[in-house]
């Protein structure tokens, strides 16, 4: 009896203590994913609502560095009561937080205590090479001191490894880039190989209230042509230089990446030999269902083709000129005839100005090497003039066709004031 009794006391101790171990263990499970949940909710509220991530988790460092830059972006100063309490506390368990560090050095700086500002934003750059306002106080330290490289090296670091450092950044490089003392830095900047260069041409050029010509220069200087023209950027530029009527300069930037002109010749690949001349300033040769322009060889030489169907009309071939206010003339002599003379197609000069303007109509010759000829005027405030040969509607059932051979301007005079 006492054996039973004795042992029914001990298995009956063994089930207590196997309850007290669960319950100790359950505790302790429940303490840590209370602590668990507490820590992934301040991670996930310091990105969104950093006042209340500090709520969640008073201990985490990144929750009190949040919230204190969530107070300065609102408005309120680094030297702060409020700003200052988030920062020590975030700085008390993590040393190393670079935007507790930042703010921090923002604090001494507006103190007036600008040696120890500058070495703690030296020492976030240590830390962290990522940290984009630590990037934007060196810049604003170096434009403070007129320091141009060191300025441009943190821009050049801070887009190689900011993502968000384009949508602060690209405004302020683009506006600069259009100062001609800054062109040239800008441009060896741009030289080297980087992530950033492509995007950030493209938004300069693109960017309204920028006057694109002001970025010829830029675009100029650089050297390292190879990419501007695998990427297009030239011509991106010039497009847009002249959808914005700057058609000189747009000439200057193609003349820049583009084959030269021949020595006094006034229009690129008169004789249709060069396709390598790229619109506008090189021929445009129009492809649709009614008329359509190509380039051909005869006996004699490379000759401009041209068709159009039966009643078809409109532009056949085309380019832009950037001729000086003065007088010309115009000469253009056929490979073969027009097929349907009653309906010659003939050449315009019109000004590229809104609205457009035409300032020439001759008609192409009627015979074999035939010449066409006639005088124009420029007249002033006419910078881009389009040069377009057009097709006639022709009433035969198998259309208009025929071959220039080539075209060519030569100046009679210049207009006087």
């Amino acid at each position: 009896m006492a054996t039973a009794t004795a042992t029914e006391h001990s298995f009956g101790e063994r089930r207590t203590y196997r309850g007290l171990c669960r319950a100790g263990i359950l505790t302790g499970s429940i303490i840590l994913s209370v602590a668990i949940v507490r820590t992934g909710l301040a991670t996930a509220l310091s990105k969104t609502n950093p006042l209340m991530a500090v709520q969640a988790d008073s201990g985490s460092a990144e929750a009190s560095a949040a919230a204190a830059r969530a107070l300065v972006e609102a408005g309120e100063l680094p030297t702060s009561p409020r700003v200052r309490a988030f920062v020590r506390n975030a700085l008390r368990e993590d040393a190393s937080l670079t935007p507790a560090i930042e703010l921090r050095a923002l604090d001494l700086d507006a103190s007036g205590n600008r040696p120890a500002a500058i070495r703690l934003f030296e020492l976030s750059r240590r830390i962290s090479r990522r940290s984009l306002g630590t990037h934007m106080w060196l810049i604003q330290r170096a434009v403070d001191r007129r320091n141009v490289k060191d300025a441009l090296a943190e821009y050049d670091l801070a887009l190689r490894t900011s993502t968000a450092a384009p949508r602060l950044l690209f405004p302020v490089l683009s506006a600069a880039a259009t100062n001609p003392d800054l062109a040239g830095p800008i441009a060896r900047m741009l030289d080297r190989p980087s992530d950033w260069r492509e995007a950030f041409l493209d938004y300069a050029i693109a960017r309204q209230g920028t006057a694109p010509a002001m970025l010829t220069p830029l675009i100029v200087d650089m050297r390292d042509r190879t990419f501007l023209k695998d990427k297009q950027i030239d011509q991106m530029l010039i497009a847009r230089l002249v959808g914005d009527g700057a058609f000189r300069p747009a000439s200057s930037v193609a003349a820049a990446f583009g084959p030269a002109l021949k020595p006094g010749a006034l229009i690129r690949d008169s004789d249709f030999s060069q396709p390598q001349f790229r619109f506008p300033f090189g021929w445009e040769l129009i492809e649709n269902a009614t008329v359509w322009a190509q380039r051909g060889q005869v006996s004699s030489g490379p000759v401009l083709l041209y068709h159009g169907a039966s009643g078809g009309s409109g532009p056949a071939a085309t380019q832009l000129l950037t001729l000086t206010p003065g007088r010309y003339g115009l000469s253009a002599r056929s490979a073969s005839p027009a097929i349907d003379q009653a309906a010659r197609p003939y050449w315009t000069v019109t000004c590229a100005s809104r609205p457009p303007r035409q300032i020439a109509l001759i008609d192409l010759g009627g015979s074999a090497n035939a010449f066409a000829q006639g005088d124009f005027a420029v007249p002033t405030g006419c910078d881009g003039q389009w040069l377009t040969l057009n097709l006639r509607a022709s009433d035969r059932a198998d259309g208009q066709s025929g071959a220039i051979r080539s075209v060519t301007i030569e100046r009679r005079s210049s207009i006087g004031p």
